[in-house]
């Protein structure tokens, strides 16, 4: 088969801030040098004591991205094939639409269920117990252990219907990511607010090429995404007042005051991770025994994980502020093997984002790059790779995409020749 000339003419090419790298290495060096102006007196380490730490992740990182990359029995395709292939991959995908839909609105229906069941569990929604001033709060709600696979039903049912509007422009398929979206606020969880954001953008911009029009949307996306973030925390927290974030953050003379405190929630919030990380490193220098428990436990449903680890393995490490729990995905390969378990986890998820990079132009690898890129730039907050909410999206997007499996080889999609 051959590409026709329009679709040749018009291939569409990956941005370069879906790139793997990009997403990354800009994030974790982003991380360091916020660290590094010191805005808040929470951050008690000089961050030049600690350079090595970003050697070692960025480091092991590049190493894991380089070895599948450069490895010699591999052939990849060259980037004018990848594009075409992608574009093939849409034209594809447009014309299976409605029988790929309705594998996608099955899952969203169990999601639906299970969420209504979970309401009438949990005696309400969150929302309204923030509105109405209740005891309760968003961890009353859901059922353990079937929580976490309810989330992961509807981030992938709503990416993957954003894959099918890229590739059918039908207004409809964008009905799915908006319920989501407003679940996730009804929810009160930021988390998967930001999370789904995430992958509809990265997955946008693997097959959009970002024009200036699209700079300046982004640009003011971000500050109202800032607005919103400083908002939801301050209502989220303490009923609209800043006085919280003030209190928390404890800024310094170097924090620009005219900013709007929803700066100060995102720069804590980037910044108190690594703070923990950095801690843990000084508190527990060595170790007394190696495992992976603190690594994998995040991929077990609740009632598993509490039987198979200990609360040891449980752990987010060493804490300078209970209200601050993050630690970044690197505190349990940490706990785990020191070190070497932050270089080992860094070239491991440099392979893994290699890999479904370089293959992103066949339809499990597509999505489950979205996956990926997310996972990426969410180390900076906890370990998104193996966490289950995000990490069962992998066998839902391949039984989403099985249909097209049928289309000359299916997930083994190859670009087509280029018309002489």
């Amino acid at each position: 088969m051959f590409a026709p000339p329009e679709m040749r003419q018009n291939s569409p090419r990956s941005s370069i801030i879906a790139h793997p790298l990009c997403i990354f290495v800009g994030t974790w060096s982003l991380t360091f040098l916020l660290y590094s102006a010191a805005f808040s007196e929470q951050l008690i380490f000089k961050i030049s004591d600690f350079f090595y730490v970003y050697i070692l992740i960025i480091g092991g990182f590049l190493s894991g991205y380089c070895l599948i990359t450069l490895a010699p029995n591999r052939r990849p395709y060259s980037l004018s094939k990848q594009n075409e292939a992608i574009q093939y991959l849409m034209v594809v995908v447009g014309r299976h639409s409605e029988e790929l839909w309705r594998r996608v609105v099955s899952v969203f229906a169990i999601w639906m269920l299970i969420s209504i069941f979970e309401v009438i569990v949990s005696g309400g929604l969150p929302i309204i117990w923030l509105l109405t001033g209740s005891e309760k709060t968003y961890f009353d709600f859901g059922i353990s252990s079937v929580h976490g696979f309810a989330i992961s039903m509807l981030l992938s049912s709503a990416t993957a219907s954003f894959l099918l509007y890229l590739a059918t422009k039908n207004g409809k398929f964008l009905l799915m990511p908006a319920v989501a979206l407003a679940w996730f606020i009804i929810s009160v969880t930021r988390a998967y607010i930001i999370g789904l954001s995430l992958q509809i953008f990265f997955l946008y911009f693997l097959v959009n090429r970002i024009t200036f029009n699209i700079t300046v949307r982004m640009v003011i996306c971000l500050i109202v995404l800032v607005l919103f973030f400083g908002m939801f925390g301050d209502f989220r927290s303490s009923g609209g007042s800043d006085a919280l974030i003030n209190a928390l953050a404890r800024p310094t003379q170097n924090y620009p005051d005219w900013l709007p405190s929803g700066f100060l929630w995102v720069y804590l919030y980037i910044t108190s991770p690594l703070n923990n990380l950095l801690n843990t490193i000084t508190q527990s220098p060595f170790l007394d025994s190696y495992s992976i428990a603190s690594t994998l436990s995040v991929l077990f449903p609740t009632v598993i994980r509490n039987i198979l680890f200990s609360s040891q393995a449980l752990s987010q490490g060493d804490l300078l502020d209970e209200s601050l729990n993050m630690s970044g995905a690197f505190v349990g390969p940490y706990l785990d093997f020191g070190l070497i378990g932050i270089i080992a986890y860094s070239l491991f998820i440099g392979c893994i984002s290699a890999l479904f990079w370089a293959y992103r132009y066949k339809p499990f690898y597509m999505l489950g790059y979205v996956y990926v890129a997310t996972a990426l730039f969410f180390t900076l907050f906890f370990n998104a790779i193996f966490f289950l909410p995000y990490a069962f999206q992998l066998i839902l997007f391949w039984w989403f995409l099985r249909p097209l499996r049928r289309v000359r080889g299916g997930s083994r999609l190859r670009p087509m020749p280029r018309m002489k």
